[in-house]
């Protein structure tokens, strides 16, 4: 992360203050300093994803590691045979490219 050394000060009376505090609660995201890069960066605050999307996408993750490992090990011990069913070669290309797009799609509703 860069090394975040300039400062923005504004002032604001109480009732602006407060709603400003009401603002950065509403959003989700986790200090002031955040809600201010957000807004005045992008134009739009981004609320921190759900846990349970989260929680889905690791899921989702460590089962495409797990896979792609089998892939790898599969493709060792057929090579070392010198056979592998082309059958067996699409299917698991298409287990794979399978998960692939529900990560994807995961990673989109964030």
């Amino acid at each position: 992360m860069a090394k975040r050394i300039n400062t923005i000060k504004a002032r604001m009376d109480d009732e602006e203050f407060e709603e400003f505090l009401r603002f950065v609660k509403q959003s989700g995201v986790a200090t002031s300093s955040e809600y201010i890069r957000q807004s005045t960066l992008s134009g739009q605050v981004k609320p921190p994803p759900p846990q349970e999307l989260v929680d889905v996408l690791q899921a989702l993750l460590h089962e495409y590691k797990a896979q792609g490992n089998n892939i790898n090990q599969i493709a060792y011990g057929k090579n070392a045979s010198g056979y592998l069913p082309p059958a067996e070669i699409r299917d698991m290309q298409e287990e794979h490219k399978s998960l692939g797009a529900e990560i994807r799609a995961a990673l989109r509703k964030l």
